[in-house]
């Protein structure tokens, strides 16, 4: 939720977690699936590339998901090293729920 006006463009928070590859994500999502973990917070950046925030992470895991979303993730590159930022993709008035499309691919 946002605790004050966001304008388009501005950068929000990190998405942080950690950074794991395809084969370990099935394995996670499997066992938390049925290992009756109702709650896990993965974004799949690419492929080879998903954030895995359910035991690493910040409050950017709990943004939900939007048909019509008033965030984006943006990839940047710093000292070599891919992060992913969550930015206004219109400006958001306090109050409103931050939410972004889960299909979206990273820019």
């Amino acid at each position: 939720m946002a605790t004050e006006t966001i304008n388009k463009g501005e950068f929000i928070i990190e998405h942080i977690g950690e950074v794991i590859d395809d084969a370990l994500y099935e394995k996670r999502l499997w066992d938390m699936k049925y290992g009756g973990v109702q709650n896990f917070y993965i974004c799949e950046i690419r492929k080879d590339f998903t954030i895995d925030a359910t035991f690493k992470g910040n409050m950017a895991c709990f943004l939900n998901h939007g048909c019509d979303p008033n965030c984006v993730l943006e990839k940047w590159q710093v000292d070599g090293e891919t992060r992913v930022g969550v930015f206004a993709s219109h400006t958001i008035e306090m109050g409103d729920p931050l939410t972004y499309d889960y299909r979206q691919t990273t820019r």
